[in-house]
């Protein structure tokens, strides 16, 4: 059995913008129809989705069937966490509220096997197909792609140190902690945080690690705004999914799907080529309308 290959890592490094779909739901039936809607990765999130692991299992086999790459969000920066989500299978991880190189450093150890990290050793595992990859030792380390999230002033400040770290490999901001540490709670769209974001993203595209968001996003991101009943809610260029009702069916899921789809096919382009036709397939007047204030 060959070794599982990551694409996103590799679409990341050649710097091709990659939209993708935040899962908070804790649901696998939600997880599998938005693998398979399309997006570039579906993201399981577990620091702020009350997801244990055995959940994001369930999550990860519905969406294994489709080609969309899966990134977790883990709980935090915890050298154990890090051994069981990689254990599953998962390649991509995203960690949130890393502050300096040393943190970064850390997480690197997390994901590797000796002697390059303290990576636990499991011969009978999801991540090796259950001792079916013969050369999975190998190569995995290569295979797995470690996003950071930059939360605060004081990981801002570090950047450069963080962004120059062997194994990391992109850099996201996590603009809900941001806008709180600067003093804006709840309001991440402040022109002072949106500020701190733009220049953020100009100097991590200057370490060459994924920046995260584009910024081609920055400007629609401030835009954000609710865009169906079930409060599919845009967030640095992903589309989350937080139930704001006692329940949420699975047409509702698929409508907000089609629609941002259409969008992110939009938003891969420069600003200045937008169409302002949004003539796509599960468009509706409500899409239309805000993205006509662009």
């Amino acid at each position: 059995m060959d070794m599982p290959l990551n694409h996103l890592k590799r679409n990341l490094k050649a710097g091709r913008v990659q939209c993708g779909c935040w899962l908070s739901l804790v649901s696998h039936a939600a997880a599998e129809i938005c693998a398979g809607a399309g997006f570039d990765w579906v993201l399981i999130d577990t620091e702020h989705a009350p997801a244990e692991l055995h959940m994001v299992h369930h999550q990860i086999h519905a969406a294994a069937a489709y080609p969309s790459p899966i990134v977790v969000r883990a709980a935090w920066n915890d050298t154990v966490v890090i051994k069981r989500l990689l254990d599953l299978g998962v390649q991509t991880l995203l960690l949130p509220y890393v502050q300096n190189a040393e943190e970064a450093k850390r997480a690197v150890a997390a994901v590797r096997y000796p002697p390059r990290g303290i990576r636990g050793v499991s011969s009978n595992s999801r991540s090796n197909r259950f001792g079916r990859v013969p050369d999975y030792f190998k190569h995995a380390d290569e295979e797995v792609c470690l996003i950071v999230q930059i939360e605060t002033r004081a990981a801002i400040a570090q950047i450069e140190a963080i962004g120059a770290i062997d194994g990391i490999d992109g850099l996201f901001i996590g603009p809900q902690d941001l806008a709180a540490d600067i003093g804006h709670l709840g309001n991440p769209a402040h022109p002072e945080v949106q500020a701190a974001i733009a220049d953020a993203i100009a100097r991590m595209k200057k370490t060459g690690k994924a920046p995260g968001p584009n910024a081609e996003f920055v400007h629609w991101w401030s835009l954000r705004r609710v865009l169906i009943n079930v409060s599919a809610v845009w967030r640095l260029g992903t589309y989350e999914f937080r139930c704001w009702e006692s329940t949420l069916d699975e047409d509702a899921i698929m409508e907000a799907v089609a629609q941002s789809i259409v969008v992110f096919e939009e938003l891969k382009k420069p600003i200045g080529e937008w169409s302002r036709k949004f003539d796509g397939p599960g468009m509706n007047e409500k899409v239309r309308a805000c993205l006509a204030t662009i």
